[in-house]
């Protein structure tokens, strides 16, 4: 359930998020799959002849620079897989946000990351020692006291219990890096409170949770395959190079052999980073996709709901969803409340909705205009200059009184000419007089 029909979903949102990212994004989201993936340089620290370590054991001063050596690798050890277990989170919360920040998320986290590593320590001991029991039930109950005393089928016993705890491990690890880790980002918690809240989301869904399982290892293998033949010639190769670069420093001058050395482990970094940023887009595909078995399972672990919502109502082509369609071109949409110009919401259907189509069909002015009072100023008989114009009368009573006596009107306002007019007569008569008094008092 959800498993198939969220693939298409999880590729959809993996192409947006990497978008989001950009090349600069990339790279520094191929530094944090460089850790999670884990470097397996650490583990050449172990690959020490048993009989050296037997012979220094004896002398004290071997015995404490040994112990001291073993502590270190110890502890940086310890740190590279409490740096695996912080970048955990970054990861889940740069999915989210599809953007990354390191020392934000890094900062935000330092707690929930020491609780994580305890837990996969926890884990580890327990894989111990639930090997350890098939073992000893096998030896005190067989009476095995040398290896050739044990026989085909107590082999097989132990071999088969092996697979199926190995199995059952790496099935809790997975769930627990792929849905734990962000119950406990979203929820604030401990893995083990994570582990409570998810028991309920894996027994209503366990059909989609066992899907995912398979998905997984099956893209991890086929990626590890994949790699691995990269690698082997690559080594190969790389070796041979090695070889050639260190005679030619050491014809140079002996010392410049430590170049070659320091040049190798350059060399071997890069290539991990590479593979790195190759693998980064894969291991986001398959966190999106539990992140959305997780959020459709259980609304309330919903992690990303935005990429959730956008993939799916574009079908995943990446484009965003046509909200004008089949809508009024007229209308006004108030996009930041979700409801229209009138308060109705999209989408919503209200007794009121045939009564705001009518209105805006219909004319919103019923009243004459002030552009009806100027057609007077065209008239025929104004440009004659007739006692009938109008030309005192207000143009833009239409916006004060729709329904004013015209008649009234032209009856006043042809009143109110005939008054301007003989004002005006008489104001141009005694401007004349004063003129020619001037002209008089000038002669003389």
């Amino acid at each position: 359930m959800y498993t198939i029909d969220t693939l298409g979903d999880a590729f959809a949102i993996t192409k947006r998020y990497f978008g989001a990212l950009g090349s600069v994004g990339w790279l520094k989201l191929a530094l944090v799959v460089l850790f999670l993936g884990g470097i397996t340089v650490t583990t050449q620290f172990f690959n020490v002849p048993m009989e050296a370590i037997a012979e220094g054991v004896d002398d004290p001063d071997v015995r404490w620079i040994a112990t001291a050596v073993l502590l270190i690798v110890l502890a940086i050890y310890a740190a590279f897989r409490y740096l695996a277990a912080l970048l955990e989170f970054v990861f889940v919360e740069s999915l989210r946000s599809e953007a990354i920040h390191l020392r934000r998320y890094g900062r935000a986290n330092l707690g929930r990351a020491l609780w994580l590593l305890a837990f996969r320590v926890l884990l580890w001991l327990g894989l111990i020692v639930a090997l350890a029991i098939p073992v000893s039930a096998v030896i005190l109950g067989g009476n095995v006291t040398d290896v050739a005393d044990v026989t085909n089928q107590q082999l097989a016993l132990v071999i088969l219990s092996a697979i199926g705890i190995g199995v059952g491990w790496y099935a809790v690890y997975t769930l627990t890096t792929a849905f734990v880790v962000p119950i406990m980002l979203q929820q604030a918690c401990g893995p083990i409170a994570a582990w409570r809240r998810f028991a309920p989301t894996l027994a209503s869904n366990w059909s989609g949770t066992v899907g995912y399982l398979l998905i997984a290892w099956l893209i991890g293998f086929a990626f590890w395959m994949l790699f691995a033949m990269i690698g082997f010639f690559l080594t190969f190769f790389g070796i041979i190079a090695f070889v050639l670069v260190a005679l030619l420093f050491e014809a140079i001058h002996p010392n410049l052999v430590w170049v070659a050395v320091v040049l190798l482990v350059f060399a071997y970094l890069a290539y991990q980073y590479v593979v790195a940023a190759l693998e980064a887009p894969v291991r986001s595909f398959v966190r999106y996709h539990a992140l959305l078995i997780l959020g459709d399972t259980d609304d309330a672990l919903d992690l990303i709901p935005e990429q959730r919502t956008g993939v799916r109502a574009d079908d995943g082509t990446g484009a965003a969803p046509d909200r004008s369609a089949g809508r009024d071109p007229r209308e006004t949409v108030d996009w930041g409340r979700g409801t229209d110009a009138d308060g109705i919401g999209r989408g919503d259907e209200s007794p009121s909705s045939d009564r705001r189509d009518t209105a805006r069909d219909e004319p919103t002015w019923d009243g004459s205009t002030a552009w009806d009072d100027l057609d007077g100023w065209s008239d025929e008989s104004d440009r004659d200059g007739s006692a009938g114009s109008d030309t005192d009368s207000r143009p833009w009573s239409g916006w004060d009184d729709a329904e004013t006596n015209v008649d009234d009107a032209d009856t006043s306002g042809t009143e109110g000419d005939d008054s301007v007019q003989s004002n005006g007569a008489k104001d141009s008569t005694g401007e004349k007089d004063r003129e020619e008094s001037d002209d008089r008092s000038d002669r003389f």
